[in-house]
């Protein structure tokens, strides 16, 4: 069988948003899942700076990824214990400051009782934005060398989705961050996009570049030019 992935290379350096986009099957969750290590390459090498991400113990590797799915699980538990999943905090006014820290603070005010708010079995009674919040602020708390938002914010309204941008373009400046998205509106503040189609990168460059530009990323998405430009 051909492999998932093939001759693919790409560079998630800190201070821009690189996103990753490509038709459904194109490689890109098997992408997150290797960049895990949930299990190895069977070629090739993935590095965090200089060092190889198999030499990195394991556990050690995990706490630097930061990484928002596409299904965000919640437990029937306040906030704050579906923020920790177990990790410590002194106190609610710790979460709050490192919430704070990355620019969560006031969007965690959406909830009812703040932190102390109970989600309930499943997160029944959480709106699309709430899990999206909750999965952002999951993933940033221990502030990890590198975000992966993998399909975020398709149930999010505007205002939100916009408020969430500008906590990720904040997280941003001094850490790598890497989009998987669909959502036009969430390319649009991207700074580097990756186009992989069928396990390989075919194009990439700023999307406004591959957009002014004749080529596979522009045929694909011939409905994202009004969305893309201002």
């Amino acid at each position: 069988s051909s492999p998932l992935l093939q001759e693919v290379s790409l560079t998630i350096p800190a201070g821009r948003i690189t996103s990753l986009w490509g038709p459904s099957g194109a490689g890109k969750s098997t992408l997150v899942q290797l960049i895990q290590r949930k299990y190895p390459p069977l070629s090739g090498e993935i590095r965090f700076n200089a060092a190889r991400c198999e030499d990195l113990e394991l556990t050690h590797l995990r706490s630097i990824i930061g990484v928002v799915p596409q299904s965000i699980g919640v437990f029937n538990a306040s906030l704050a214990e579906n923020i920790l999943l177990g990790r410590s905090a002194a106190c609610l006014q710790e979460i709050e400051e490192r919430l704070a820290a990355c620019g969560l603070g006031t969007l965690c005010r959406r909830f009812e009782l703040g932190l102390r708010t109970p989600l309930g079995e499943e997160g029944r009674r959480l709106s699309g934005g709430e899990l999206e919040l909750l999965g952002l602020a999951r993933a940033l708390f221990a502030e990890p060398a590198l975000l992966i938002i993998d399909e975020g914010f398709s149930a999010v309204d505007v205002d939100l989705q916009r408020a969430l941008g500008r906590v990720i373009r904040r997280y941003s400046r001094d850490h790598a961050v890497l989009l998987i998205t669909h959502n036009l509106e969430t390319l649009r503040e991207t700074d580097y996009l990756y186009l992989l189609v069928q396990g390989c990168i075919v194009e990439h460059g700023d999307p406004r570049l591959l957009l002014q530009r004749e080529g596979l990323f522009q045929t694909l998405l011939p409905a994202m030019s009004g969305s893309i430009q201002e």
